[in-house]
């Protein structure tokens, strides 16, 4: 060992490592700072006190982001396995700076060297923390500075080094003489100093070459000055020739204006850089997204001297954001035209987006965005089926097929049918809901025609039948069964010719089929005879169906029975009032009685009661029994009800297997409920027919009260058969009131 270097005391060191021109911590093996240079506080603006017997990362000045802390650590973990110096990747930081107008910070750049102290065992004593200051460096890449600038600027901040240095030296010397050897220290630093110019210069030269995205360096004409070999391969140009071509030649003409005023406005200084996407045309003549990021550099004197521009491409994923537009422009076209409509809930379930074409329907866009679904005037559902509907919404569950009633701008009623499935995010929170909403209001006007028709079909007193093209029976209604004799089950598939009396020869039949030929009609005074045997003249009227090609489909004969039209007066009153089959008011007797509540009532002040009532599974019996054993169970049904009605009460039967009772004088809703709950345990109560058969059925009724739910007997009954539609829609047995639309 020199034995001057052996003199150096605690106290010489300690100049020294003060009188070093970079900024140096020193940490003990946990990383806790022991020591700091002047220079340290001196660039940090910080104070030692503040400092020594402290983590670095409690002081590691303004970390930028964790990424930087994980580095630090990284580092300073290799050095204490390795027991190596390790030098970390530039690191930018911002320091306080006292001379900035109200204070604020500084940008600076730092190159940091972590250097292992080990003691004479060789386990590690101590990490030096040595800090470079390359701001002016970085900022001179940035501004563009040529080679030749930056190495003499890098010389010029070596040369600044270097006097910095010896005017420490000299405060060393005087010091301690000691310290002479500083000289050679500085020289050595010097030595250094050049070979970082160097490599700072290598280090720019392979950053612009290898880097991952094309770089330039452009005039302020568009010429090419300098490109690196990434954006050669991104356009497909060798070096030479790229540089003889400007930035104009290999832009899509189309893509030239947008960039006339952002680059107007750097020129000007009013924009510091602006991003664009454009075409470029690649050098074999397709087209070629890039995304360019253009920023200006200028001389000594201000003026503009080159732009830089950082290019990138982006061709497959504007490609696959073509593709999702177009994949989008479709899907708008589908919903335009889709005969659903489709919505959109957010988490607290309130509309968010819904199809503009909904307006088809008559409803307001506008008032749907930002209310939930049951906020809507709606009708047609039970407070259950909402309750069950909302617990489906609050458990994220899928649901298909909620029908509901809506009102739409004109106070029309229109129906629907839902179906939705909760979204969530990637990381699995609910977000709300997708889904479509199809307007079934004609397929339900369609249903309720057919039902009318059905009943009709069911309840007229004229014997209907419908036969294929060959004369085949296919379906026919309760009163043909009566007229006949014959059961539908059992003539089903037949020819209508079993039930011909052999009274009218092959002439008049041939006549008659001339005519349904010809005309596709024919009526008229024919004989048939029933299963009986029994011979009946009927007035028959005979039409022909046709399907969409012109063919005849079907037959459709109606026959009166001319022998019943000949009772007496009396009968045919009472058959115009009651029904035959149950021998109840029918529907016209019912409208009188009901017309006549109302009357009552509303002299009395009193209150009354209108109950829809439908049999379940009452079409089962019918086809597995007979239309016989039908018939007797819907007398029975009669018989069973009356049996449970005041005097002042009405029953009737208005079709098929649909009973009404009219009750008036009830004290309130809870009497009202206490005859449908009776009605509904008297239905489910098992019915003995002939042959010892039972049935089960079942019924579902509709309330309506009066005078609150209407005024006129046919008001009442269409809002005692929506009750009924609730009260089926609710589930088998259940009884349910009108529930009246808000704001109607």
């Amino acid at each position: 060992m020199d034995e001057n270097f052996a003199a150096l005391t605690l106290a010489d060191f300690q100049s020294v490592f003060e009188s070093a021109p970079d900024p140096y911590l020193v940490l003990n093996p946990q990383f806790v700072i022991v020591g700091v240079s002047r220079a340290y506080t001196s660039a940090t603006m910080t104070q030692r006190a503040d400092i020594v017997g402290r983590s670095i990362f409690e002081v590691f000045p303004d970390t930028p982001s964790a990424d930087a802390e994980h580095t630090l650590m990284a580092s300073l973990q290799r050095v204490a396995r390795t027991l190596k110096p390790d030098a970390m990747p530039l690191q930018e930081y911002d320091i306080p700076n006292p001379q900035a107008e109200g204070g604020g910070f500084a940008q600076r750049y730092w190159r940091p060297l972590n250097t292992p102290v080990t003691g004479p065992d060789g386990g590690l004593r101590f990490i030096i923390h040595r800090v470079e200051d390359v701001t002016e460096l970085v900022r001179m890449k940035r501004d563009g500075i040529t080679p030749r600038q930056l190495d003499t600027a890098l010389r010029e901040q070596a040369e600044r080094m270097e006097t910095e240095g010896v005017t420490r030296s000299l405060e060393v010397a005087a010091n301690s003489a000691q310290l002479r050897q500083a000289n050679d220290d500085l020289a050595r630093l010097n030595a250094e100093a050049n070979v970082k110019l160097r490599q700072l210069e290598a280090s720019f030269r392979a950053t612009f070459e290898q880097a991952a995205v094309g770089i330039a360096h452009v005039a302020p004409d568009g010429h090419w000055l300098r490109v690196n070999q990434k954006l050669c391969d991104i356009v497909g140009y060798p070096r030479e020739a790229l540089l003889r071509l400007t930035y104009q030649d290999l832009t899509w003409p189309e893509d030239l204006q947008p960039d006339h005023p952002l680059a107007s406005e750097v020129l000007a200084g009013t924009r510091q850089t602006f991003t664009v996407e454009k075409r470029f045309i690649h050098k074999a003549g397709h087209l070629l997204w890039i995304s360019a990021t253009v920023s200006l550099v200028r001389d000594d004197a201000g003026q503009p001297a080159y732009f830089i521009a950082v290019v990138q491409d982006i061709q497959q994923r504007k490609e696959a954001e073509l593709a999702l537009e177009e994949e989008r422009e479709v899907f708008r076209n589908l919903t335009d035209i889709a005969s659903d409509y489709f919505w959109e809930l957010d988490a607290q379930f309130r509309f968010k987006a819904v199809s503009p074409t909904i307006v088809r329907s008559g409803l307001d866009l506008t008032g749907y965005i930002g209310k939930t679904r049951w906020e809507l005037p709606s009708f047609g559902i039970s407070d259950e089926t909402w309750q069950a509907h909302r617990a489906t919404l609050e458990a994220h569950q899928p649901f298909r097929n909620l029908e509901l009633g809506l009102l739409n701008i004109d106070g029309e009623a229109r129906w629907f049918l839902i179906s939705g499935d909760p979204v969530f995010s990637r990381n699995g929170e609910f977000r709300g809901y997708r889904g479509t909403t199809r307007d079934i209001t004609e397929r339900k006007q369609n249903m309720e025609r057919l039902r009318q028709q059905a009943m009709v079909f069911n309840c007229t007193e004229e014997g209907v039948v419908i036969t294929d093209p060959c004369g085949a029976l296919i379906e026919a209604n309760p009163a043909f069964e009566r007229i006949t004799e014959y059961s539908l089950a059992e003539m089903r598939g037949h020819n209508m010719r079993f039930i011909q009396s052999d009274l009218q020869d092959a002439a008049f039949y041939q006549k008659m089929w001339k005519s349904i030929r010809e005309t596709g009609n024919w009526q008229g005074e024919i004989w048939n005879r029933r299963q009986s045997g029994d011979t009946y003249l009927v007035w028959l009227s005979i039409s022909a169906v046709h399907d969409d090609s012109g063919k005849v489909s079907n037959y459709v004969g109606i026959f009166i029975d001319i022998n019943r039209m000949k009772h007496p007066k009396s009968e045919l009153e009472r058959l115009a009032h009651h029904d035959p089959l149950t021998n109840l008011p029918n529907r016209v007797q019912l409208l009188d009685r009901l017309e006549h509540a109302l009357r009552s009532t509303k002299r009395r002040g009193g209150k009354g009661a209108v109950l829809f009532i439908d049999l379940d599974r009452f079409k089962p019996v019918n086809d597995t029994l007979g239309h016989q054993a039908g018939d007797e169970l819907l007398t029975a049904v009669a018989a069973r009800l009356t049996a449970r009605l005041r005097d002042v009460d009405t029953l009737a039967r208005i079709g098929g297997d649909e009973f009404v009772i009219v009750l008036e004088d009830v004290p309130g809703a809870d009497g009202v409920t206490a005859v449908a709950d009776e009605v509904i345990r008297q239905l489910e109560t098992p019915f003995v027919l002939a042959g010892g058969h039972e049935a089960r059925i079942g019924g579902s009724v509709g309330i309506a009260l009066f005078p609150e739910d209407g005024e006129t007997p046919a008001g009442l009954l269409e809002r005692a058969d929506q009750a009924l539609y609730a009260a089926k829609a609710a589930g088998r047995g259940m009884h349910r009131r009108f529930n009246r639309p808000p704001g109607s």
